[in-house]
This record gives structure tokens, C-alpha cells and sequence, in this order.
């Protein structure tokens, strides 16, 4: 299978989450299988000293400040860990959110309603749809952690009657990936709202980032000590993010390697009741302010015949105060 660069264009190079399966690991590894009458309630991925827990998301969730039901639960990440340090936090939401859509998203399903063979994850090398886990055994809770050899992937596929989606959540030996390719099947095109949505654990204070002419952009994320008014921080086409917690000397870097040309901006909002949610953007941010209604936001379009594909690394960074920068700096060019 070709990938798909950010124009749409096949290219020769492998597709990701088939390189990134295929990649032998030379360190410990493992998935854990969770199931619960028929149902498969959690997995989680264990390379090295990561570990990706993989939930289903809310059935509510906050979106552009306000609440909206999400009945088709889709495979999130959970609180991802290096170290038992925490890299990213739970979202709770689906990593892709879709604008312009006349009809919703649903599960591709094949066979039973309790199994979706829409949603399967990759264990040494093998794809495994989660009704082949403890068949017959519908009625109790049964768990199993599997040794891997191989990246581990899941994945899963979302459809309407224009607009087919597939999200991967992959870890890799250098940590999490996230990968969404969009294809319109339908006559017309649609748009993608923010391409990632996420969250960074409490306690970072400072957040660090290029912008694509090179330039330093700083800003400081400690909440408002008076009242409860979020603290906004807007990352016009940065290159890469970095946020730093200072007590524990542990930060985190995002970047996108399909956009190393046109960029993603980040949208970072710190709010003493919801957390540190951070927005990553395909293109501008500047339109994408706090007051902005959900469909003047900037969007990503889709036409037919030309998928458009999303990916979002996550790497930690390990430095004293008086050096993070220069290892965000450092990894960054890798």
C-alpha cells in the first residue's frame, strides 16, 4: 500500500502504519487484551518503558466549549506514560473532529452487532478483529497479555455515506502515534475542523515552539489566579510543540511529518476545571479564537479522489530546566 502525502499524491513510500507494524522491536513488549461479557472494554499497548492504554471515548464531550453527544464511541489513547512520567493525558474524544458533514459517522460493521470487525488490532504482524479474542467466553471477564515482537497497531474504520475514515493509534520504540486518512467518496468535498485534539498533563507551566521560518515562539500556560477565565495561548504554523513540566523535569514534543510544508497550528487552552487541552490545527489559527462558532473555524478540505492524511508524534523530553529547550531544539531536527 502507497502513502498519501499532504496533496493527496501516492507515493512509493510504505504506508506508515504497515512500516511502523512491521518494524521488529528489540525491547520488551506486550499487549494486554481486556473483555467483559463479549465486549472488548480496553487494550493496552507496553514498548519499552511506554505504555498506551486504548478506552472507548465519552459518550458526552466538550467541543468548542460546549457539550455534544458522541454515540459512536470510537478507540481513543488513555493516559500515555514514559517512565511512569505522564506524556499525554486522556482526551476522552475522538482524535479527528469533521465539519460540513450532512450525515454522521458510523461504524463500518460486518457480522455480529457486538463485534466490529471495523475495529481490529495488530499483534505480531496479524490482524485481529476482537470477536477471534476468548470466543465462547461471552459472559465473564477475561484478560490476556500477548508478547509482541512488532510495533503494535490499532486500528478502525468510521464511514457515512460520503466520507470514509480510518484513525490508527500506534507505539512505536521512540513513542505514540496518531494517524487519520480522510477520503471523500461522494460527489461533493468536506472539511476537517482540527486535525488532533488532546491533552497534556497537569503541571506543565511553559510551552515552546518554531514557527516555519524558524522563529521562537514562548509563552507561559499557568492558569489565571484570579477567577476562572481559561488561559489561552495561540502557535500560528509552528513546525513542532513542546510543553515542560519544571517539578518533574519532564516535557513532551508533538509534531506532524505530513506537514513539514504548509505546518499545523496549535490552539492550547489551560482551564482550572477541564484541564490542558491543546487543538492541532491544519493551517492558520489565527480565525480560530475562543469566540469563533465551530463552523468559522479553519478547516482541512477533502475532495474526491484525493485523500488527505493526518499524523501526530508524540516523543519525551528528559532535560533539566536550564536545558529542555535545547533538547526540544535537538529532537526536533531528527
Amino acid at each position: 500500500m502507497a502513502a498519501i502525502d499532504n496533496k493527496g499524491n501516492a507515493s512509493s513510500i510504505h504506508n506508515l502504519s504497515r512500516s511502523f507494524q512491521t518494524e521488529p522491536l528489540n525491547e520488551l513488549a506486550s499487549v494486554e487484551i481486556h473483555k467483559n461479557h463479549g465486549r472488548m472494554i480496553g487494550l493496552v499497548f507496553h514498548v519499552g518503558q511506554f505504555s498506551l492504554p486504548l478506552l472507548r471515548a465519552r459518550p458526552v464531550q466538550r467541543i468548542h466549549d460546549g457539550m455534544e453527544r458522541n454515540p459512536l464511541r470510537p478507540w481513543v489513547m488513555g493516559r500515555v506514560t514514559h517512565k511512569k512520567k505522564v506524556l499525554l493525558e486522556n482526551p476522552g474524544t475522538p482524535g479527528i473532529v469533521l465539519k460540513d458533514l450532512s450525515e454522521p459517522l458510523l461504524d463500518a460493521r460486518d457480522g455480529d452487532k457486538d463485534d466490529l470487525h471495523a475495529a481490529a488490532v495488530w499483534i505480531n504482524g496479524e490482524r485481529r478483529v476482537f470477536n477471534t479474542f476468548f470466543p465462547g467466553q461471552d459472559h465473564k471477564y477475561c484478560y490476556e497479555k500477548i508478547p509482541v515482537t512488532a510495533t503494535p497497531l490499532l486500528e478502525q474504520h468510521l464511514q457515512s455515506g460520503s466520507l470514509k475514515v480510518t484513525m490508527e493509534l500506534i507505539l512505536s520504540s521512540d513513542g505514540p502515534v496518531q494517524r487519520a486518512t480522510i477520503e471523500a467518496v461522494g460527489a461533493g468535498s468536506s472539511e476537517v475542523d482540527y486535525g488532533f485534539m488532546g491533552m497534556f498533563p497537569k503541571g506543565v507551566t511553559e510551552v515552546y515552539a518554531h514557527d516555519h521560518c524558524g522563529k521562537p515562539l514562548e509563552g507561559s500556560l499557568e492558569p489565571s489566579s484570579e477567577g476562572n477565565e481559561p488561559v489561552e495561548v495561540l502557535l500560528p504554523q509552528a513546525k513542532w510543540l513542546a510543553t515542560y513540566d519544571p517539578d518533574q523535569q519532564f516535557g513532551t514534543l508533538v509534531y506532524s511529518p505530513e506537514f513539514g510544508k504548509a505546518n499545523m497550528s496549535h490552539r492550547l487552552i489551560v482551564d482550572r476545571g477541564q484541564g490542558f487541552k491543546v487543538y492541532h490545527l491544519a493551517g492558520d489559527c489565527a480565525p480560530f479564537g475562543k469566540r469563533r462558532t465551530h463552523a468559522e473555524s479553519p478547516g482541512l478540505t477533502v475532495h474526491p479522489g484525493y485523500p488527505r492524511q493526518l499524523v501526530l508524534v508524540a516523543r519525551p523530553i528528559e532535560a533539566e530546566v536550564d536545558a529542555w529547550k535545547k533538547s526540544a531544539d535537538e529532537m526536533s531536527q531528527c
